[in-house]
């Protein structure tokens, strides 16, 4: 299995909006039309690959690196 990453680049805005189920947004979010344009990049890739109950994690970049990933 073949696994990419994408991220895109969102503007945060506005009044703290109120919480009801705890997973909406805490601002009002939105996308400039020039990343709009771009679309989405890729920020990781990595292929997993499983033989019988062994999995392999393989030619990992980015974010699937675990030195790449913040603890918090």
């Amino acid at each position: 299995m073949y696994l990419e990453l994408k991220e895109i680049e969102t503007i945060l805005s506005g009044r703290k909006l109120q919480q009801f189920a705890g997973n909406e947004p805490y601002e009002n979010i939105s996308i400039s039309p020039d990343t709009k344009k771009e679309g989405f990049r890729t920020v990781g890739t990595m292929k997993i690959i499983k033989s019988g109950n062994k999995k392999e994690f393989v030619s990992k970049t980015g974010y699937f690196l675990e030195n790449n990933n913040s603890k918090e």
